[in-house]
């Protein structure tokens, strides 16, 4: 194997893709896939020029999901986000951090409550429940943000009626909701 090969080989272990300025973000959110990804939108914000992420993700870990959205919130250059498969959960938020959001035609979002398993003393039970509210208001008014953009009228009720369950959203209608802006379609 050349060098060059070796080299790109090992790069994509790590999900990036240094010539592309382009990382990948397609598996469950978690400690070690936000460190890593946070370390590799480090590395390319250190210099300049568009960055893309690409995301197909279940979701995973809301405050690590947080963090990503943040991380990208604060780079230098612009970035886009291009969905591939799936952005569920806490990656449907993530992808809200993009300067540009772009979803493939046949790309599933998923927008829910928090999970939340807790057990132990009933006052630390109660405090798992207020941070769980706590973090499921964050998404609610980064939805709400987003979607007033496009739609000036919706109300934040309704965004919390939409994530009241599982709510599985194509392509088409997040575009018409401002969670997307626009659909990458094939040749």
């Amino acid at each position: 194997m050349s060098g060059k090969q070796s080299d790109f080989n090992h790069l994509m272990n790590y999900n990036i893709d240094i010539r592309g300025r382009t990382i990948y973000l397609d598996d469950e959110i978690n400690e070690d896939s936000a460190s890593l990804f946070i370390k590799c939108l480090r590395y390319l914000d250190k210099t300049s020029g568009n960055i893309i992420i690409v995301l197909n993700s279940p979701g995973g870990c809301v405050t690590q999901g947080f963090a990503i959205y943040d991380a990208i919130k604060l780079c230098n250059n612009e970035v886009e986000i291009k969905v591939l498969g799936m952005a569920m959960s806490i990656a449907s938020i993530i992808l809200q951090a993009g300067d540009k959001r772009l979803m493939a035609q046949n790309a599933r979002y998923m927008i829910h409550v928090g999970d939340m398993e807790v057990e132990g003393h009933f006052k630390n039970v109660k405090r798992a429940v207020a941070e769980n509210e706590a973090m499921d208001k964050i998404c609610v008014d980064i939805y709400t943000e987003k979607i007033k953009e496009v739609n000036p009228n919706y109300k934040r009720s309704q965004v919390q009626k939409l994530m009241e369950f599982d709510t599985y959203i194509s392509s088409q209608r997040c575009l018409e909701l401002g969670l997307i802006d626009e659909i990458e379609e094939g040749h």
